[in-house]
């Protein structure tokens, strides 16, 4: 074996190694949930876990990514759906499929969860990144949450999160989904709202928060 290729075999074993530290060290960098949206998150646990009932907790929430979420989920549901509910019917706009066990969101109970990196297709919100969820004892994920009401025609939409919440900030996401969510591509800092009603608790991104069991009546069923 010739000394050149000796030479040349080092060489390009020490290419490699360097690119796979310089493409591993973006990749956590690009994914990784910073230490001032993880402690904002941490808030809002406390505050989800210790609002009292037919209150409203405001909590500052740090969102200082493009791309992060939050989403909460109630117990024993599936998965997460925006829906837009017209003359009485439901319509699913999007859906997240609920974490696995992995993640610390037992089916059982409610669970909320950061995601460093979210995208959209056609029919789903999948996160990318990483997934820091929070299985939470005591309380219970809110069956709807109610965010914002349209006129199309000569109805009026309304936009909900069915079987919990969500919170997203995303550029990638069309004018009208930030529109409809109350949340535009540049808000990183962002006013949250913690309600609990009925021994539910949901969050949103507006004053006059609504959580309900029955999103017609906002009562229990």
């Amino acid at each position: 074996m010739s000394k050149g290729f000796v030479t040349m075999t080092i060489i390009l074993l020490l290419i490699g190694i360097f690119l796979f530290i310089t493409v591993g060290e973006a990749a956590v960098k690009i994914f990784k949930i910073t230490t001032r949206t993880a402690s904002s998150f941490n808030t809002l646990v406390s505050a989800i876990e210790g609002v009292e009932e037919g209150s409203q907790d405001p909590v500052a929430f740090f969102l200082d990514k493009d791309k992060y979420a939050i989403f909460g989920f109630a117990p024993n549901a599936d998965r997460l759906e925006l829906i837009f509910t017209s003359q009485s019917k439901e319509s699913v706009v999007r859906y997240l499929t609920r974490p696995g066990q992995e993640t610390n969101c037992p089916k059982e109970k409610s669970c909320v969860c950061l995601c460093s990196e979210i995208s959209l297709d056609e029919k789903e919100f999948r996160c990318t990144g990483k997934m820091d969820c929070r299985s939470l004892e005591n309380v219970i994920i809110t069956d709807y949450t109610s965010i914002n009401e349209l006129r199309q025609g000569l109805n009026t939409v309304t936009y909900s999160w069915k079987n919990g919440f969500g919170i997203i900030r995303s550029s990638d996401l069309p004018k009208l989904f930030q529109q409809i969510l109350k949340i535009s591509s540049g808000d990183n800092l962002k006013a949250l709202y913690v309600r609990k009603d009925f021994g539910r608790v949901g969050v949103c991104p507006q004053r006059n928060c609504q959580v309900s069991q029955n999103i017609e009546l906002g009562l229990p069923t």
